[in-house]
């Protein structure tokens, strides 16, 4: 999500049905296959390139709803093109780092994988769009004599403290210590 999105251009947009309520998950993903469709020849008429993520929620009282990050999303586009009810669109406003939504969107697939499935995995969590860039991810192995507690700041960086994670590797006994830094 941090590598496709961008605050303040994309948007979080939740979709809701009236009227016409699918019955399951597969109702629910014909729909979106149909709402993806009209969104992406509105797109390409307007020469913008059509990036998301979604997921679904089913409640445990039958609740319907369409969890979903969109680049440059516009209300009135959106509105048109949905069609099944009412449209939510907050901008991005995270200082670029979604990990609080990515954890919003698994937190209600596993709802709706509880509510249909009875726990079991019933698909997968969530849709991305094809062509999603995937950032490079550095990982550094430090050998145990070498290991520091501290974290060194790093020029055009900054440090996401939700990320940092520290503990002893249950198996090996060693320690470790995980986080994440963000450009500014």
């Amino acid at each position: 999500m941090n590598a496709n999105f961008e605050d303040r251009v994309d948007a979080l947009v939740t979709l809701s049905f009236a009227g016409d309520i699918p019955e399951d998950s597969a109702g629910m993903k014909r729909m979106m296959h149909n709402f993806i469709q009209r969104l992406r020849r509105r797109y390409q008429k307007a020469g913008k390139r059509l990036k998301y993520i979604y997921c679904m929620e089913i409640g445990p009282r039958g609740s319907r709803h369409v969890h979903m990050m969109l680049s440059q999303a516009d209300l009135q586009e959106l509105v048109d093109a949905w069609g099944y009810g009412p449209v939510n669109v907050q901008p991005l406003w995270s200082k670029g780092q979604y990990a609080d939504i990515a954890a919003y969107f698994i937190k209600y697939a596993l709802k709706t994988a509880e509510t249909e499935g009875g726990g079991k995995k019933i698909g997968q969590l969530y849709t991305p769009s094809r062509g999603l860039c995937r950032p490079k991810v550095t990982k550094t192995i430090v050998h145990a004599r070498t290991f520091r507690e501290s974290i060194r700041d790093r020029r055009g960086w900054r440090l996401d403290k939700n990320s940092i994670r520290r503990g002893v590797h249950e198996a090996m006994g060693t320690p470790y210590l995980e986080y994440t830094f963000v450009r500014d």
